[in-house]
């Protein structure tokens, strides 16, 4: 029992909740939350219970009974608001490898990348969008967590299985000088999930070499991500390049982003189809699949 409050408070900061915090979320002061850490008081059963699963850990490491915390590798790991909030935890303390546990573990346990990017990738950087409009992180802290979810992106999308169901060819990049691809991977995993094949470009490359690859490719469909509107005439421009080149055999566009927000900015830009949101993305792949048969 002595190594009580050490465990409680070392579980406690490893997932960057404050005193406060934890008070709040059992319905106690947060001198009774310091009582504990001091070792001059003991939660009851209940109590103990619900700080195990608020702090993602174990009653017996709590106790003493084992020597480490609960593992964040064990297969079968869910998706909780408690596992989100420690994923968030780990990237802003810059525990890059603890957060690819948790991801990988959710993964293991049979929730396809396509609900994980949704679930749990988008609403984290949603959250990091907002601290760092707060300036409650720094601008390293949100690249470093972007950087580690795009790795996660593409390590869980090797080991994902799945065939290429589709004669369906997308390739995806950011015209001009975006820089911004990561919105734009995200989106090339429902087609890879839908049995489409991926060419996944990225950033912008040459004209001529761009034209190569969607001739050998043979690309159904170009998917151009927009994140500034300072992208729109690059992306205006791509797109007549390439209606030019191939006529009525050039790939369908589709367009999306932030710097696209109105299906009619994507019109102009000679858009086919005009993404505004995940949710509505598998089924537009059904439209665009009837659009190219």
């Amino acid at each position: 029992m002595s190594n009580f409050g050490t465990r409680l408070k070392e579980a406690r900061k490893k997932t960057g909740i404050t005193q406060k915090d934890l008070s709040s979320k059992l319905g106690i002061a947060q001198s009774t939350v310091a009582n504990y850490e001091n070792n001059t008081r003991f939660p009851g059963e209940t109590i103990l219970r619900e700080i195990s699963e608020y702090l993602n850990t174990s009653i017996d490491y709590l106790m003493g009974v084992e020597e480490t915390s609960y593992s964040q590798e064990t297969e079968g790991l869910e998706l909780t608001d408690r596992v989100l909030e420690n994923f968030i935890a780990n990237l802003i303390q810059g525990k890059g490898e603890e957060a690819k546990k948790i991801a990988k573990a959710i993964h293991s346990g049979g929730m396809k990348l396509t609900q994980i990017i949704t679930d749990l990738f988008i609403p984290t950087l949603y959250r990091l969008g907002q601290m760092w409009e707060r300036d409650e992180i720094t601008v390293a802290q949100e690249h470093y967590s972007t950087g580690i979810i795009s790795s996660l992106t593409e390590f869980l999308s090797e080991v994902e299985p799945t065939t290429n169901t589709k004669r369906h060819v997308a390739l995806f990049m950011t015209p001009g000088d975006e820089e911004h691809t990561l919105s734009l991977r995200f989106v090339s995993q429902f087609f890879r999930a839908a049995g489409w094949r991926i060419i996944f470009i990225g950033r912008s490359i040459p004209l001529w070499d761009l034209k190569q690859v969607i001739k050998q490719g043979e690309v159904d469909l170009v998917v151009l991500s927009v994140f500034s509107t300072g992208s729109l005439n690059s992306a205006e421009y791509l797109v007549q390049a390439l209606r030019n080149e191939g006529g009525k055999q050039s790939p369908k566009i589709l367009m999306g982003g932030r710097g696209i927000d109105t299906r009619e900015l994507a019109e102009k830009a000679g858009a086919d189809i005009y993404l505004d949101n995940l949710e509505d993305l598998a089924e537009k792949i059904m439209e665009i699949e009837e659009m190219i048969k």
